[in-house]
């Protein structure tokens, strides 16, 4: 969600570059040639900046969308075809700013676990992307009482076996 508020900021922006533009070059048409290089500075300036913001903005929130779009993929292919195994839960994070019917919102939930060869993986982590996850992840955390130390299902890719899934 946070991508899509840059990319549209940044499309504003960029928008706002352009008519800054063209309004200070329309309102310098008739002044004396004494003033064109105030024009070409406050155009290019003023103009020039608004559009500078509003392009790595723009470019962030593309970033940002398409390593979601990666990582969702990425997810998706995890729980098709990976490995189900057993997990132990070392961090839960109770992020009590926000309350939802008088609960925490839970957004990170880190786990390690072993795959078939017993090779130990410290780094498995369920993130919160988006508000459909957030309340899956929620709901399981809060119905099952995860709490540090607490066994939880996973997958992850034999090939790759540090990407892995929370199942929920």
């Amino acid at each position: 969600m946070r991508s899509i508020v840059w990319l549209i900021a940044g499309l504003i922006f960029i928008g706002t570059g352009v008519f800054v533009y063209f309004v200070v070059g329309a309102a310098f048409a008739d002044t004396p040639a004494l003033f064109g290089e105030l024009q070409t500075l406050l155009q290019y300036g003023m103009g020039g900046l608004f559009a500078g913001i509003g392009a790595i903005m723009t470019l962030g929130g593309l970033v940002s969308i398409m390593r979601g779009a990666k990582r969702s993929k990425l997810d998706s292919h995890i729980a098709q075809t990976g490995v189900e195994t057993e997990a132990t839960v070392t961090f839960v994070n109770k992020n009590y700013s926000p309350l939802v019917n008088n609960r925490p919102v839970y957004s990170i939930v880190e786990y390690t676990y072993q795959d078939e060869l017993g090779n130990e993986y410290a780094n498995g982590i369920a993130r919160i992307e988006n508000a459909s996850m957030d309340t899956l992840i929620r709901n399981y955390v809060i119905r099952n009482k995860v709490e540090i130390g607490n066994k939880i299902r996973i997958k992850y890719l034999p090939a790759e076996p540090g990407q892995s899934v929370m199942l929920v």
